[in-house]
């Protein structure tokens, strides 16, 4: 596999620093439903440039950290910016020191979901809230095989019914689902506008097509889960 494709400029172009639709909206709106107080310790899994720990400390007064296995990601983040690197599924991060994680367009990429969700638990405190934003499967039976997780969000993307199970397994209780499949629809219009067309996108960035295609139509949903149950 090449370089991923969250890391080619042309990403960056349409979908602003945060990488992914909608930008800041569901990071936004996520503080306001899980009611995080100011000085709450946050992480920000996959943060790339920081983009979003520095919202989460400038906007709403989190004690916010990022962490992302890609060093040229971190690279772009301005000095002091509170990120540093680590892989998903093993956070260097105390246990049960968390009052939220942050995992937004991350978990489609990373090669075991499930140990990164199992990390996310570990580093959560009790009651702690987990945040999802991802690409969905809409429709399954249209779905073929998954592609390589690290291409894209929509390589690794699974149906909601799997994501919701997956959650449970590792010991969440899903708080919250909400559709949010129009912002993934305004950045394919945006892509559309800057280059004519999806398919001239893909060519732009070295692809013949979507390495997500295995995805058949894909949405785009939140998550708000909470850490249950008795530690493990």
């Amino acid at each position: 596999m090449g370089r991923p494709l969250y890391e080619d400029p042309a990403v960056a172009a349409v979908t602003g620093e945060t990488l992914r639709p909608g930008g800041f909206m569901l990071t936004d709106r996520s503080v306001g439903l899980c009611a995080l107080p100011p000085g709450a310790r946050v992480a920000d899994i996959g943060c790339g440039n920081g983009a979003t720990v520095r919202r989460l400390r400038e906007r709403f007064g989190l004690a916010a950290v990022g962490f992302d296995a890609s060093l040229s990601m971190l690279r772009k983040a301005p000095p002091g910016g509170l990120v540093v690197q680590g892989r998903a599924e093993a956070l260097p991060v105390v246990s049960g020191s968390m009052a939220a994680v942050f995992c937004e367009c991350v978990l489609s990429l990373v090669p075991s979901p499930a140990e990164a969700l199992r990390e996310c638990r570990r580093v959560l405190a009790p009651e702690g809230f987990l945040i999802l934003a991802d690409l969905y499967q809409r429709f399954p039976a249209e779905a073929g095989m998954p592609g390589e997780h690290g291409a894209s969000c929509a390589a690794g993307a699974r149906s909601r019914p799997d994501m919701e199970r997956c959650v449970r397994d590792k010991g969440f209780a899903l708080m919250r689902w909400e559709d949010h499949t129009r912002l993934l629809k305004e950045l394919a219009a945006r892509i559309v506008f800057a280059h004519g067309s999806l398919d001239r996108f893909w060519t732009h960035v070295g692809l013949n097509g979507p390495p997500g295609d295995c995805c058949g139509r894909p949405g785009y949903g939140l998550m708000i889960c909470r850490k249950a149950g008795p530690e493990r």
